[in-house]
Protein backbone atom coordinates (compact mmCIF):
# COMPACT_ATOMS: atom_id res chain seq x y z
CA UNK A 1 0.00 0.00 0.00
CA UNK A 2 1.35 3.46 -1.06
CA UNK A 3 2.20 5.61 2.30
CA UNK A 4 -0.26 8.29 2.61
CA UNK A 5 1.47 11.87 3.04
CA UNK A 6 0.82 15.10 5.24
CA UNK A 7 2.93 18.26 3.85
CA UNK A 8 3.49 20.86 6.37
CA UNK A 9 4.71 24.10 4.49
CA UNK A 10 6.47 26.21 7.44
CA UNK A 11 8.38 24.79 10.48
CA UNK A 12 7.65 27.46 13.03
CA UNK A 13 5.63 26.99 15.50
CA UNK A 14 2.40 26.65 14.19
CA UNK A 15 3.42 24.09 11.38
CA UNK A 16 5.34 21.94 14.13
CA UNK A 17 1.93 21.90 16.04
CA UNK A 18 -0.08 20.65 13.07
CA UNK A 19 3.04 18.13 12.20
CA UNK A 20 2.37 16.84 15.85
CA UNK A 21 -0.96 15.93 15.86
CA UNK A 22 -0.53 14.20 12.59
CA UNK A 23 -0.75 10.47 12.80
CA UNK A 24 1.93 7.95 13.33
CA UNK A 25 1.00 5.84 10.19
CA UNK A 26 1.11 8.93 8.15
CA UNK A 27 4.68 10.64 6.61
CA UNK A 28 5.04 13.78 7.26
CA UNK A 29 7.18 16.18 4.22
CA UNK A 30 7.74 19.03 6.59
CA UNK A 31 9.25 21.99 4.20
CA UNK A 32 9.94 25.57 4.93
CA UNK A 33 12.60 28.62 3.21
CA UNK A 34 14.68 28.19 6.40
CA UNK A 35 17.64 24.89 6.22
CA UNK A 36 18.26 25.79 10.09
CA UNK A 37 14.65 26.13 10.68
CA UNK A 38 13.87 22.96 9.05
CA UNK A 39 16.84 20.72 10.80
CA UNK A 40 15.41 21.82 14.36
CA UNK A 41 11.91 20.65 13.19
CA UNK A 42 12.92 17.78 11.70
CA UNK A 43 14.74 16.53 14.94
CA UNK A 44 11.90 17.92 17.17
CA UNK A 45 9.14 15.87 15.30
CA UNK A 46 11.32 12.72 15.17
CA UNK A 47 12.04 13.16 18.81
CA UNK A 48 8.28 12.70 19.11
CA UNK A 49 8.07 9.43 17.09
CA UNK A 50 6.95 10.95 13.61
CA UNK A 51 8.29 10.09 10.75
CA UNK A 52 9.62 12.90 8.63
CA UNK A 53 11.73 13.73 5.71
CA UNK A 54 12.12 17.76 4.21
CA UNK A 55 12.39 19.84 1.67
CA UNK A 56 13.47 23.61 1.51
CA UNK A 57 10.95 25.72 -0.70
CA UNK A 58 10.37 29.12 -1.91
CA UNK A 59 6.79 29.77 -1.61
CA UNK A 60 6.85 32.95 -4.16
CA UNK A 61 8.66 30.61 -6.56
CA UNK A 62 6.64 28.23 -8.68
CA UNK A 63 9.78 26.18 -9.94
CA UNK A 64 10.67 25.94 -6.21
CA UNK A 65 6.96 24.54 -5.03
CA UNK A 66 6.97 22.47 -7.92
CA UNK A 67 10.31 20.68 -7.09
CA UNK A 68 8.01 20.29 -3.47
CA UNK A 69 5.16 18.49 -4.87
CA UNK A 70 7.38 16.33 -6.75
CA UNK A 71 9.41 15.35 -3.18
CA UNK A 72 6.01 14.85 -1.68
CA UNK A 73 4.40 12.95 -4.23
CA UNK A 74 7.75 10.54 -4.46
CA UNK A 75 6.93 9.82 -1.02
CA UNK A 76 3.53 8.37 -0.96
CA UNK A 77 -0.14 9.46 -1.52
CA UNK A 78 -0.49 13.41 -0.71
CA UNK A 79 -3.56 13.42 1.52
CA UNK A 80 -3.53 16.45 3.06
CA UNK A 81 -1.53 19.55 2.88
CA UNK A 82 -1.40 22.49 5.66
CA UNK A 83 0.10 25.45 4.75
CA UNK A 84 1.45 28.11 7.92
CA UNK A 85 3.84 29.88 5.69
CA UNK A 86 3.26 34.07 6.36
CA UNK A 87 4.63 37.01 7.34
CA UNK A 88 3.48 39.03 10.03
CA UNK A 89 3.58 42.84 9.68
CA UNK A 90 5.79 43.38 12.36
CA UNK A 91 8.19 41.50 10.15
CA UNK A 92 8.23 42.64 6.62
CA UNK A 93 7.17 45.61 4.15
CA UNK A 94 4.06 45.73 2.09
CA UNK A 95 5.82 43.72 -0.95
CA UNK A 96 7.38 41.12 0.53
CA UNK A 97 3.97 40.44 2.82
CA UNK A 98 1.92 40.54 -0.79
CA UNK A 99 4.47 38.17 -2.17
CA UNK A 100 4.68 35.09 0.51
CA UNK A 101 0.88 35.75 2.02
CA UNK A 102 -1.17 36.09 -1.03
CA UNK A 103 0.97 34.99 -4.37
CA UNK A 104 2.70 32.31 -2.02
CA UNK A 105 -0.54 30.97 -1.08
CA UNK A 106 -1.74 31.06 -5.43
CA UNK A 107 1.43 28.96 -6.26
CA UNK A 108 0.93 26.36 -3.66
CA UNK A 109 -2.87 26.03 -4.35
CA UNK A 110 -2.32 25.75 -8.07
CA UNK A 111 0.71 23.68 -7.69
CA UNK A 112 -0.50 21.05 -4.95
CA UNK A 113 -4.20 20.72 -6.01
CA UNK A 114 -3.49 18.97 -9.14
CA UNK A 115 -1.60 15.99 -7.10
CA UNK A 116 -3.47 15.61 -4.39
CA UNK A 117 -5.71 12.33 -4.04
CA UNK A 118 -9.92 12.46 -4.14
CA UNK A 119 -10.66 12.69 -0.19
CA UNK A 120 -7.83 14.58 0.60
CA UNK A 121 -7.88 18.11 2.07
CA UNK A 122 -5.37 21.26 2.40
CA UNK A 123 -6.01 23.53 4.93
CA UNK A 124 -4.87 27.56 5.14
CA UNK A 125 -3.71 29.43 7.84
CA UNK A 126 -5.27 33.45 7.50
CA UNK A 127 -5.68 35.49 10.48
CA UNK A 128 -8.79 37.16 12.17
CA UNK A 129 -7.17 40.35 10.78
CA UNK A 130 -8.81 39.35 7.50
CA UNK A 131 -12.19 39.70 9.19
CA UNK A 132 -11.48 43.55 9.71
CA UNK A 133 -11.34 44.48 6.33
CA UNK A 134 -13.82 44.50 2.97
CA UNK A 135 -12.31 44.33 -0.49
CA UNK A 136 -14.37 46.23 -3.64
CA UNK A 137 -15.92 43.76 -5.77
CA UNK A 138 -13.34 44.04 -8.28
CA UNK A 139 -10.72 43.21 -6.33
CA UNK A 140 -12.40 39.90 -4.85
CA UNK A 141 -13.28 38.64 -8.53
CA UNK A 142 -9.70 39.39 -9.66
CA UNK A 143 -8.26 37.46 -6.77
CA UNK A 144 -10.67 34.50 -6.69
CA UNK A 145 -10.07 34.00 -10.85
CA UNK A 146 -6.05 35.22 -11.48
CA UNK A 147 -3.77 32.45 -12.31
CA UNK A 148 -0.62 33.26 -9.81
CA UNK A 149 1.34 34.92 -12.37
CA UNK A 150 -1.20 37.84 -12.39
CA UNK A 151 -2.58 37.71 -8.46
CA UNK A 152 -0.03 40.91 -8.08
CA UNK A 153 -1.30 42.38 -10.66
CA UNK A 154 -4.58 44.99 -9.33
CA UNK A 155 -4.43 48.50 -8.49
CA UNK A 156 -5.82 48.31 -5.42
CA UNK A 157 -2.67 46.15 -4.41
CA UNK A 158 -0.62 48.91 -3.70
CA UNK A 159 3.40 48.00 -2.71
CA UNK A 160 3.93 50.80 -1.17
CA UNK A 161 0.93 49.83 1.32
CA UNK A 162 1.59 50.14 4.99
CA UNK A 163 2.89 46.83 6.32
CA UNK A 164 -0.45 46.30 8.38
CA UNK A 165 -2.54 47.33 5.35
CA UNK A 166 -0.98 44.55 3.12
CA UNK A 167 -1.31 41.72 5.75
CA UNK A 168 -5.13 42.43 6.52
CA UNK A 169 -5.85 42.68 2.72
CA UNK A 170 -3.71 39.30 1.93
CA UNK A 171 -5.27 37.14 4.85
CA UNK A 172 -8.80 38.30 3.61
CA UNK A 173 -7.42 37.41 0.20
CA UNK A 174 -6.48 34.19 1.64
CA UNK A 175 -10.38 33.28 2.37
CA UNK A 176 -11.13 33.96 -1.32
CA UNK A 177 -8.67 32.13 -2.45
CA UNK A 178 -9.55 29.15 -1.05
CA UNK A 179 -13.16 29.47 -1.82
CA UNK A 180 -12.31 29.53 -5.18
CA UNK A 181 -10.21 26.69 -4.85
CA UNK A 182 -13.26 24.60 -3.48
CA UNK A 183 -15.01 25.64 -6.50
CA UNK A 184 -12.38 24.71 -9.12
CA UNK A 185 -11.61 21.54 -7.56
CA UNK A 186 -14.15 20.30 -5.53
CA UNK A 187 -15.85 17.81 -8.25
CA UNK A 188 -11.98 15.83 -8.06
CA UNK A 189 -12.89 15.00 -3.97
CA UNK A 190 -10.42 17.73 -2.85
CA UNK A 191 -11.32 19.65 0.20
CA UNK A 192 -9.95 23.41 0.85
CA UNK A 193 -10.61 25.13 4.11
CA UNK A 194 -9.16 28.35 6.09
CA UNK A 195 -8.34 29.03 9.89
CA UNK A 196 -8.22 32.12 10.83
CA UNK A 197 -5.97 32.20 14.19
CA UNK A 198 -5.86 35.69 16.86
CA UNK A 199 -3.33 35.99 18.84
CA UNK A 200 -0.90 32.91 19.21
CA UNK A 201 1.83 32.12 21.81
CA UNK A 202 4.07 31.24 19.00
CA UNK A 203 7.75 32.82 18.57
CA UNK A 204 6.25 35.39 15.90
CA UNK A 205 2.86 36.00 18.16
CA UNK A 206 4.71 36.92 20.99
CA UNK A 207 7.07 39.16 19.48
CA UNK A 208 3.29 41.16 17.98
CA UNK A 209 2.60 41.16 21.92
CA UNK A 210 5.96 42.83 22.94
CA UNK A 211 5.48 45.60 19.68
CA UNK A 212 2.37 45.58 18.65
CA UNK A 213 -0.42 47.69 20.53
CA UNK A 214 -2.99 46.15 18.20
CA UNK A 215 -2.21 42.90 19.39
CA UNK A 216 -2.52 43.21 22.69
CA UNK A 217 -6.07 45.27 22.28
CA UNK A 218 -7.03 41.82 20.53
CA UNK A 219 -5.86 39.97 23.82
CA UNK A 220 -7.55 42.47 26.49
CA UNK A 221 -11.21 42.50 24.06
CA UNK A 222 -11.30 38.68 23.52
CA UNK A 223 -13.45 36.92 26.09
CA UNK A 224 -10.85 34.71 26.51
CA UNK A 225 -8.58 37.10 27.87
CA UNK A 226 -5.61 35.38 26.98
CA UNK A 227 -3.78 33.93 23.80
CA UNK A 228 -4.51 30.72 22.10
CA UNK A 229 -1.99 28.08 22.22
CA UNK A 230 -1.03 26.50 19.12
CA UNK A 231 -1.97 23.02 19.52
CA UNK A 232 -5.25 25.04 19.76
CA UNK A 233 -5.15 25.83 16.09
CA UNK A 234 -3.47 22.67 15.18
CA UNK A 235 -6.61 20.99 16.80
CA UNK A 236 -8.45 22.16 14.38
CA UNK A 237 -6.32 21.92 11.72
CA UNK A 238 -6.21 18.10 12.39
CA UNK A 239 -10.04 18.36 12.18
CA UNK A 240 -10.16 19.94 8.89
CA UNK A 241 -8.19 17.47 6.91
CA UNK A 242 -9.41 14.23 9.03
CA UNK A 243 -12.39 12.56 7.69
CA UNK A 244 -14.71 13.53 10.30
CA UNK A 245 -14.48 16.99 8.58
CA UNK A 246 -16.06 15.21 5.04
CA UNK A 247 -18.75 17.57 5.08
CA UNK A 248 -16.89 21.04 5.44
CA UNK A 249 -15.18 22.85 2.55
CA UNK A 250 -15.08 26.20 1.37
CA UNK A 251 -15.49 27.13 5.03
CA UNK A 252 -13.14 29.47 7.47
CA UNK A 253 -13.06 28.38 11.19
CA UNK A 254 -12.20 31.36 13.96
CA UNK A 255 -9.76 30.39 16.76
CA UNK A 256 -9.28 33.76 18.37
CA UNK A 257 -10.65 33.45 22.02
CA UNK A 258 -13.79 35.09 20.84
CA UNK A 259 -11.51 38.17 20.17
CA UNK A 260 -14.05 39.01 16.70
CA UNK A 261 -17.34 38.62 18.53
CA UNK A 262 -16.06 40.54 21.08
CA UNK A 263 -14.79 43.34 19.48
CA UNK A 264 -18.15 43.15 17.79
CA UNK A 265 -20.25 43.80 20.57
CA UNK A 266 -18.10 45.17 22.80
CA UNK A 267 -20.55 48.02 23.76
CA UNK A 268 -23.46 45.62 25.30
Amino acid sequence: MEPVVTVIIGAGGLGLACAAQTSSKHSIVLADNSAETLRKGVIALQEAGLNVISQEVDITDADSVRDLVAFATAAGQVMAVIHTAGLAPTTAAAKEIYNVNLLGTSIIINTFAPAMSRGSSMVCIASLAGHFVSLSPSLESHIAASSADRILHHNELKMDATSSEAYTISKRANLIQVQAATSKWGKQGIRFNTISPGVISTAAGNRELETAPGAKAMVDISAAQRAGLPEEVANVASFLVGSSSSFVTGSDILVDGGAFASRRWAGL
